[in-house]
């Protein structure tokens, strides 16, 4: 298992061949920076549900569309769309032992990185009580052993780029989280072929097993080689860093126009009045900016939302846990409806408009 963060608007890098006398071209983009973290876990053959985890305090309606065509995944918040201790425990509960756990006595191996939140005693406690073993890949090594990193994660990230990019030109100012979920599942399933998950095993040595992958790698044969510390002189003054504000380029037209001819001075100079407009007006227009998307920031997280009732220690949604959320369409909005389920009591905000 591991975990495959995104930024919902992200797309892939491209170089773009334009006419510098027209300006440069306008790059649409989606306007969206949200982070979002998503747990994927595959073994040589099956592939388990993802979980998603949101940047939010409760889970909103509009994370979810009001179709059936959303698979039955596992939706979870944090603070900053991170995973945490509790977390990473609710993942094992609900996905990795649900999914698994054919026979109580049957035993697995979960093959892991060392993050904080894999490492704690619940998580470990939770394993040793399921015939769990879990194996920690070594500090700064998931590079090479981690089969998900090394097979389906490398071409996942490449997919979604070019998903996002092909979606930004039909109009759409900005790409929501219901939006994210359906683009998402659609390149998790060209990316998770069997081919690149089975590439990811086998560049690994894993399995099928085989040690000599790792272990003639040059990077691994050479570990013990040393370099001699080098520090590059520093430039002089600055020499190499680029002026961003007026007072820079004063100092470097001082710099030189006493080396120049008087013609030669007259023309750098009406050269440095231009940019040190050019940057004024940079530095004004960047001001601007910084204010306008505060202002849109804080209105986007003051809008008033609609947000589905759980319980108070609830982190987590499945689908059918979402569908009995929404099953009160009709009652008017502030009713509040009780539904019991076979675990627990989950309280629903009904909401209209919602198929």
């Amino acid at each position: 298992m591991d975990e495959k963060g995104f930024q919902m608007g992200q797309t892939v890098s491209d170089y773009v061949v334009f006419d510098k006398r027209s300006g440069p071209p306008i790059a649409l983009e989606t306007g969206v920076s949200k982070w979002v973290s998503i747990i994927e876990c595959m073994s040589y053959r099956v592939v388990l549900k993802p979980y998603i985890i949101h940047i939010g305090k409760e889970p909103e309606s509009g994370w979810f569309l009001p179709t059936t065509e959303l698979p039955d995944w596992i939706w979870a918040f944090s603070p900053k769309g991170w995973t945490d201790n509790e977390l990473a425990v609710d993942w094992l509960r609900r996905i990795f032992i649900s999914e698994t756990s054919s026979n109580e006595e049957n035993h697995r191996i979960l093959i892991l990185d060392g993050h904080k939140s894999h490492v704690s005693g619940e998580f470990q406690w939770e394993c040793l009580q399921n015939n769990m073993h879990p194996i920690y890949l070594p500090a700064h090594a998931s590079y090479r052993l981690q089969p998900l990193d090394v097979g389906p994660f490398s071409p996942l990230g490449q997919y979604y780029g070019k998903a996002v990019q092909q979606y930004t030109p039909t109009g759409y100012a900005t790409l929501n989280r219901a939006t994210f979920a359906n683009i998402y599942n659609k390149v998790r399933e060209e990316a998770f072929s069997e081919r690149n998950i089975r590439a990811g095993w086998r560049r690994t040595g894993i399995w099928p097993r085989n040690k000599d992958r790792i272990l003639q790698d040059p990077e691994v044969q050479n570990f013990d080689r040393t370099t001699p510390d080098f520090y590059p002189k520093s430039a002089p003054n600055g020499l190499f860093d680029t002026p961003k504000k007026p007072d820079q380029y004063e100092a470097i037209l001082s710099q030189i126009e006493h080396n120049l001819s008087p013609s030669s001075r007259v023309k750098i100079r009406k050269l440095g009045k231009g940019a040190i407009q050019e940057s004024s007006v940079n530095l004004a227009l960047n001001s601007e900016l910084y204010k306008v998307r505060k202002q849109d920031k804080n209105k986007e997280v003051n809008k008033r939302t609609q947000r589905l009732q759980k319980e108070k220690k609830q982190r987590s949604l499945s689908m059918r846990e979402i569908r009995e959320a929404r099953r009160a369409k009709g009652e008017p909005i502030r009713a509040r409806i009780a539904y019991k389920t076979e675990e627990k009591l989950i309280m629903a905000l009904p909401i209209k408009g919602l198929e």
